[in-house]
């Protein structure tokens, strides 16, 4: 299968995590960010529930920045499942209004 190379902006610290952890795990930046990538677009949007939706959405962030990042009291909008699906829904919603306002253009 044929690569693209493209260019993407990391800050420091979080560069400094995926390198670590892409050794850890004997893999190349590449291939470790190839692998989160793929793991993120293969979930089945569809046969999660609401807590599992969390759940993930933690592990994802937890993975990207090794839990340095994520602190539960930092985030009280996100406490419970109910809190987390009405983010991603509102965040849908920005989204797709975005999309519409571009599309409109």
């Amino acid at each position: 299968m044929a690569t693209d190379k493209i260019h993407i902006s990391l800050q420091g610290d979080l560069l400094t995590q995926i390198d670590e952890a892409a050794a850890r795990e004997r893999r190349t930046r590449s291939e470790w960010l190839r692998e989160a990538a793929r793991a993120s677009l293969d979930e089945d949007h569809s046969e999660r529930d609401e807590e599992a939706s969390r759940a993930r959405f933690l592990m994802l962030l937890g993975r990207l920045s090794a839990g340095a990042g994520w602190q539960d009291e930092h985030h009280p909008e996100l406490k419970s499942a109910e809190d987390f699906r009405r983010w991603r829904e509102e965040l849908w919603a920005r989204t797709n209004q975005q999309l519409a306002a571009r599309l409109e253009e």
